[in-house]
């Protein structure tokens, strides 16, 4: 589910450059807002369930401040596109990059993942450790 929401993000924002009327311009903004931040919350529970127990709080936070580092990032980035006197169209479609890039990550994170793969056994450096006290 992750994979097409980032992508209807990405078109969805590309799209907001070329909309014509309100009714169309609203429909583009439900969706690019529906997919950017439905996807964001859907990832922290995918963060949950693709790391063991022993590392999983570690994988959301890092989860977390990637996020946080797009919504400080973003502000800076569409000054400078402003900045640089483009078209509007092209400013809408640079921001739409990033959940293309997100799509593609999740696609190989999800490719990379093997059948019944069990991710709730502990890593073996921590089982050791837990033997030794």
């Amino acid at each position: 589910m992750l994979i097409p929401m980032f992508v209807g993000s990405a078109v969805a924002l590309s799209l907001l450059g070329f909309a014509n009327g309100f009714a169309v311009l609203a429909v583009l903004v439900f969706v690019a807002g529906a997919c950017t931040t439905g996807s964001q919350n859907i990832a922290y529970s995918f963060v949950s369930q693709y790391y063991r127990p022993s590392m999983r709080a570690t994988g959301i936070g890092l989860a977390s401040a990637v996020g946080r580092v797009g919504a400080i990032v973003g502000p800076t980035y569409g000054g400078i596109l402003l900045s640089l006197s483009l078209p509007a169209e092209l400013n809408f479609v640079s921001f739409a990059v990033p959940g293309v890039i997100a799509a593609l990550a999740f696609w190989f994170v999800r490719a990379a993942a093997t059948p019944g793969q069990e991710v709730s056994e502990p890593l073996p450096a921590v089982a050791d450790s837990r033997g030794a006290s």
